[in-house]
């Protein structure tokens, strides 16, 4: 057991820069999965056609991009104090919040998740995924400092097998994830 995650099942480095991350065969002899994600943004801040960037972290399971997930987000920016919550149904894709720049300095953002998904080789039920994460901009006082707390459901009675995380800017070198298999006593 490392860090009390579990046993390490999975992990991938980025040697250069991509949009998203897959990690196909997940074992399926554990009762639930972590998977942490450090990771490096290049978002940068005339980022849309709408100018400012936003950009968030994302996981998709079994390349299911149907849209069968919902979440309901709780966050709060350091900047401003500001405290909210989201809710989103019948999405393609699980979210981290999103975080839209109020100045210009957006590149390479910094950002830590942890998704947990208990249960994930049960296939007579949906599946719960809970989510924590935050991200410190290279200009915390225009970006904002968050940091958030997501439940997600995947409306699938199928085996999480597949995870594809990805970022609407795209991830540097050195972005890692990491998947760990934890079983329940008795098992």
């Amino acid at each position: 057991m490392i860090n009390g995650l579990g046993t390490p099942i999975a992990s991938v480095e980025l040697t250069k820069t991509q949009y998203s991350i897959t990690i196909d065969n997940i074992p399926q002899n554990y009762s639930e999965i972590s998977i942490i994600l450090h990771a490096k943004s290049i978002g940068s801040g005339s980022g849309f056609s709408g100018g400012g960037a936003t950009d968030w972290d994302e996981l998709n399971i079994n390349a299911n991009y149907g849209n069968n997930y919902a979440r309901q987000t709780m966050y709060a920016a350091a900047s401003g104090n500001t405290y909210a919550s989201t809710r989103n149904f019948n999405v393609p894709l699980m979210y981290g919040e999103q975080f839209s720049a109020g100045g210009t300095n957006w590149d390479n953002e910094f950002s830590t998740h942890l998704w947990w998904i208990p249960n994930y080789t049960n296939t007579s039920q949906w599946k719960n995924v809970y989510h924590l994460g935050g991200r410190t901009g290279a200009d915390p006082n225009n970006v904002g400092a968050m940091g958030f707390a997501v439940a997600h459901i995947y409306k699938s009675t199928d085996a999480v097998r597949r995870i594809d995380i990805g970022s609407s800017y795209g991830y540097i070198a050195g972005t890692t994830v990491e998947i760990f298999g934890t079983k329940r006593l008795g098992l």
